[in-house]
Parts: structure tokens; C-alpha cells; sequence
């Protein structure tokens, strides 16, 4: 796989693993064919260094995250190169995106986890730094996993803490 101008910072397959996702330092998202190894889809549309991505899980939409503070969604099955929604809620670097049917779930440098409610159309707003004592500026913090019990858990990474919540 040959594309992106820099360095991968993330990289996701599809429900099918047909499809990948990838995310870079050159502000570009990526959608590509596994079987051809070309790259189907090249979406540009950050201002920053893409820090992460993850599909639906009908893997129609790549959901990116950005230094640049937003998350943007792609639509894999259309043409169209514009980003169908963006997210610009976070006041720092988004640094990981969880996604189930109902909900979108990121985590971001502003010691904040943001949970998007789709069906009711709402996002409900935790501080972390409050709740758990932790520094994003001496920490980096990962949602890992999305679990069908509607609980998201997190990686601390100097600290090797897995904390976990429900959403």
C-alpha cells in the first residue's frame, strides 16, 4: 500500500476486511481496496495531521479524527471527496473515535470525551480530568473498545490503567 505523503498514524479495516482506513500526517484519509492494494478514495479536507480513524459498522462511512480539533465523516459509497459531516465540538486534538449504530464516541486533548447521541441528536460532554484526576498534557488517553453492553473503556498510556464507563 502506497499513498499517503507521510507517516500512517492509524489504520482500520472494514466489517468485511475488504476495505481499509488510514489516517495521516499529511491530512488525508485514505480509503482503500485490500485484494488490489490501490487506494480507492483519497479524502482531503483536514487542517492538521489525522490522528485517527474508524468505519461504521456497516463500513459505508470512515469517521476521521484530527489535530485540527474535528472529526469528519466520509462516505465511502458516494463519489463526492467532501466530508458529509463534521464534528468540531473539541477544543484540542481529537486522539481516538469509537462508533456503534447509536452513538459516536472521541476522546480528545481538551481532557473532555464527547458521546454523540445519533438517534436523539444530541452529545453529552464528560470532563475526564475531573472525574479521574488525569492529565491529557502528561498522559495520552485511548477509547479502545466499544462494547455492546454500552460500555466504552480507555487506555492510559504511561500509566498502563484501563478505565472503563458506561455510555
Amino acid at each position: 500500500f502506497s499513498g499517503h505523503g507521510y507517516e500512517v498514524m492509524d489504520v482500520r479495516g472494514s466489517c468485511d476486511s475488504s476495505h481499509l482506513a488510514s489516517g495521516s500526517l499529511d491530512k488525508c484519509v485514505f480509503f482503500w481496496d485490500v485484494s488490489t492494494a490501490q487506494a480507492l478514495r483519497r479524502y482531503r479536507g483536514h487542517a492538521g495531521f489525522v490522528n485517527c480513524v474508524q468505519f461504521n459498522e456497516e463500513s459505508t462511512i470512515i469517521l476521521s479524527g484530527s489535530v485540527d480539533s474535528t472529526v469528519k465523516a466520509w462516505d465511502c459509497k458516494s463519489q463526492s471527496k467532501e466530508a458529509v459531516q463534521v464534528l468540531d465540538e473539541a477544543k484540542d486534538s481529537v486522539t481516538s473515535i469509537a462508533i456503534s449504530n447509536q452513538e459516536i464516541i472521541t476522546s480528545s486533548l481538551d481532557h473532555c470525551i464527547r458521546t454523540y447521541d445519533l438517534r436523539k441528536g444530541f452529545m453529552h460532554l464528560d470532563n475526564v480530568e475531573c472525574k479521574c484526576g488525569l492529565s491529557f498534557f502528561d498522559h495520552l488517553l485511548k477509547i479502545i473498545n466499544f462494547f455492546r453492553s454500552s460500555q466504552s473503556c480507555m487506555h492510559h498510556q504511561r500509566q498502563s490503567m484501563f478505565t472503563c464507563f458506561l455510555s
